[in-house]
């Protein structure tokens, strides 16, 4: 939950996570729905630190984008205590049917944000989704609105990728393997 953060943008809220740390920045992922056509977006710490953070860019066909925080920008405290995600490609081709993950992410409430984690069970791992032209992995573990963007984690913690949105007990999650090509792609 040190990599967890969220992010608000003219009303709209969701989550994301701390990807990839940089010498004087650090950069966060999340879906396109939530940024849209902005240039900055707030973002809540788990510290209730709040920043505002750059788009560095999108990926509209695969809901993914990617925002940059200044270390100058928050306190010591706070950039003490934040961690990357900790992505193992091994651990996303070795995912199974009814494997235990877990969705993490910072919960909402009236400006202040908590931890808070749901677990669930892998549905399928390759289910091709015809709107994204890609493969997600479904899955059955509960959902509720301001979580896309939040990080599914694998049953040792391992990034396998983010939730792009659900309903009930279901969702679909983008692979980590995705995200981590779009995000090469961009730099």
């Amino acid at each position: 939950s040190k990599a967890m953060v969220y992010i608000t943008n003219e009303g709209h809220g969701g989550n994301g996570s701390i990807y990839d740390v940089k010498e004087d920045d650090f950069v966060i992922v999340t879906t396109y729905h939530l940024l849209q056509d902005s240039k900055e977006v707030l973002v809540y710490f788990p510290s209730q630190d709040i920043v505002t953070a750059k788009v560095l860019g999108v990926n509209e066909k695969h809901d993914v984008g990617f925002i940059m925080v200044q270390n100058e920008d928050i306190g010591f405290d706070t950039l003490e205590n934040l961690s990357c995600v900790y992505y193992d490609a091994d651990a996303v081709d070795e995912l199974k049917i009814d494997d235990i993950m877990e969705y993490r992410f910072l919960e909402w409430n009236n400006g202040n944000v908590s931890s808070v984690k749901h677990e669930g069970k892998i549905g399928h791992t390759n289910w091709y989704i015809d709107d994204f032209d890609d493969y997600f992995i479904y899955n059955y573990c509960e959902v509720a609105p301001g979580m896309s963007g939040c990080a599914a984690v694998a049953e040792d913690g391992s990034y396998i990728g983010m939730m792009i949105g659900g309903v009930d007990n279901e969702s679909g999650v983008l692979s980590a393997k995705t995200i981590a090509d779009i995000y090469d792609s961009m730099r």
